[in-house]
């Protein structure tokens, strides 16, 4: 879970995978076929060409310089500047709130991500059905999200690691007042599973 659009991330992964698909299939083309070695060395050779007599044509005053490399830099810094937003992105997902009710005449509630997180991490530490556990809080569609990762102990069924994670949200929400979306994450040994997605909205 993060803040970046799913379909972003999807789009970037697939221009990647194109990318490196075209660039490996051109690597075996040059390797096992002749003709494409023979094309590669006459496209290259004419592409410097072209190059350096436009890089000539397109020099800046008193400088040595082209307008060519003024704009390859400029697009490969906004290239990295896109990047940089893009992995600053991932991972912050994290949000601070289980509930911001709207203001009304009696004031606002909130209730701080980190309350609900401690309240079930305590609840599960005293289960010996659970090894480990972990309680983060993202919002998916504008709406807080409880996710819950816990690690079963041996010869514990995910079914019953599942059935002591929802009693304690069920306490949770009587606590509360309200009802949380919550994730819930099992896993057990060398494998990781979702054993159950409880509540998501």
């Amino acid at each position: 879970m993060n803040s970046t659009n799913r379909g972003a991330n999807r789009l970037v992964i697939l221009l990647f995978g194109l990318l490196a698909l075209a660039l490996g299939a051109g690597a075996i083309a040059l390797g096992l076929v002749a003709g494409a070695r023979d094309a590669f060395d006459t496209g290259a050779s004419s592409a410097i060409g072209t190059l350096g007599s436009f890089s000539a044509e397109t020099g800046v005053a008193a400088t040595s310089l082209s307008v060519l490399w003024i704009v390859a830099l400029a697009a490969l810094a906004v290239v990295v500047v896109l990047l940089v937003v893009f992995i600053q992105r991932q991972g912050r997902g994290h949000h601070g709130r289980v509930l911001e009710s709207e203001p009304d005449a009696d004031g606002r509630t909130l209730i701080d991500s980190g309350f609900a997180e401690s309240a079930l991490s305590e609840a599960l530490a005293d289960s010996p059905e659970i090894v480990s556990s972990h309680v983060s809080t993202y919002r998916v569609k504008k709406t807080p999200v409880l996710k819950i990762s816990a690690t079963a102990r041996r010869g514990v069924s995910p079914a019953v690691v599942v059935e002591v994670v929802e009693r304690a949200v069920r306490a949770l929400d009587e606590l509360l007042g309200i009802r949380v979306p919550v994730l819930i994450q099992i896993s057990g040994g060398l494998s990781t599973r979702v054993a159950k997605a409880s509540r998501l909205q």
